[in-house]
């Protein structure tokens, strides 16, 4: 998160008494020729099992942006997570989901400007749920133009 502190630490108590305490860190590399780099990376335990029994989590975010504001946006993310719940679930943890994400600015006017972006999402059709019946969607797309007036 740019500007924010890179490392976070939290503690805190749902109603039911379970203790979450964790960690988060977060870097970002200054842009060279258009070019940079993000990861993030979270860790979390709880006192007592959660919802789906699971007592840690885990989770990290990769981004590579190109950034040629007249030209072309991309970026190309990574994310992973992991619970340490018991299976009976029907979990599935074992894939990193990638997206990608294209952007082109149009020239409509001095006062108006205009976007279209594509967004790839789940590239590699990945799977990662904590809950069998709420599985991630397979590879699907995004696309569409934003008007800035």
């Amino acid at each position: 998160m740019p500007g924010g502190p890179p490392i976070t630490t939290t503690s805190s108590s749902t109603r039911g008494g379970i203790r979450r305490q964790g960690a988060e860190i977060s870097l970002e590399t200054v842009r060279f020729r258009g070019v940079s780099m993000e990861s993030s990376g979270t860790y979390l335990h709880f006192s007592e099992g959660s919802s789906t029994g699971a007592t840690e989590f885990w989770g990290w975010d990769l981004a590579l942006n190109y950034n040629h504001p007249q030209l072309l946006t991309a970026r190309l993310s990574a994310h992973y997570e992991h619970m340490n719940s018991a299976d009976i679930y029907g979990s599935n943890f074992d894939d990193v989901i990638w997206d990608l994400t294209l952007m082109k600015p149009l020239p409509i006017s001095r006062r108006i400007r205009a976007t279209v972006f594509l967004t790839a999402h789940n590239l590699l059709d990945g799977s990662q749920y904590g809950v069998g019946e709420n599985k991630n969607p397979s590879r699907w797309i995004e696309a569409g133009m934003r008007l800035a007036y």
